[in-house]
């Protein structure tokens, strides 16, 4: 069968969703597979999905056909039930999780108005005005040809990621924030004003930063 969606996570390995079976998979239409292509054995989840995204976390939120809604899965599989459900009259065929951890979904559906509707999730937004007292530590700040960044006392899931945005909201870079210590170059970034944002941690962290 097809495949509507695809995603490569950070440790290399592949989720697919669709109207699919897959000779050697416990479940149809939603697998993980390894960084060789082989099958993750230990993901079991059995649900065909029209779209699919992965959060920071490893959770799986999938939109499902007849009838259609939207559920999350847990990284192992599992379905999440923690997650409201979301019922929908027809497709959906894209999730994003925004910035501030709710999830917009788009599709043939019919929702005031028609075909996107966001929805809640995780995440609470946090104010700029009170980033300060949940940050890592991003040091030398301004910076030139590098930014350090200390997360030793941040609690993080294992796919943890820093994104970093320029001030038009744009992403410019994206890396797996997978030890306490990271070093990224700043010298080929314009000079301007930066926002360090960490995803998949317990609360999420922000940092501003000056390129000059």
């Amino acid at each position: 069968g097809e495949v509507s969606a695809m995603e490569l996570l950070p440790d290399g390995k592949i989720m697919l969703a669709g109207n699919f079976s897959h000779t050697g998979a416990s479940g149809s239409g939603l697998i993980r597979l390894n960084s060789d292509g082989s099958i993750d054995s230990s993901f079991t989840a059995n649900t065909f999905g029209t779209a699919m995204t992965v959060q920071t976390d490893g959770k799986v939120l999938v939109a499902v056909s007849g009838p259609y809604f939207v559920r999350r899965y847990n990284s192992d599989g599992s379905l999440d039930t923690s997650f409201d459900v979301t019922e929908l009259n027809d497709w959906a065929q894209d999730i994003l999780v925004q910035f501030d951890g709710n999830i917009l979904l788009g599709g043939w559906f019919d929702y005031n108005p028609n075909a996107i509707m966001r929805v809640i999730g995780d995440s609470p937004w946090v104010g700029m005005d009170e980033l300060s007292a949940l940050s890592f530590n991003v040091f030398p700040n301004p910076a030139s040809d590098f930014i350090r960044i200390d997360a030793s006392h941040v609690a993080r899931h294992p796919v943890a990621m820093i994104q970093v945005y320029n001030h038009l909201g744009q992403v410019i870079h994206t890396e797996a924030l997978a030890s306490d210590q990271l070093l990224i170059s700043c010298a080929a970034w314009p000079a301007g004003t930066y926002f360090i944002h960490a995803v998949g941690t317990k609360t999420p962290y922000t940092q501003k930063v000056i390129v000059h």
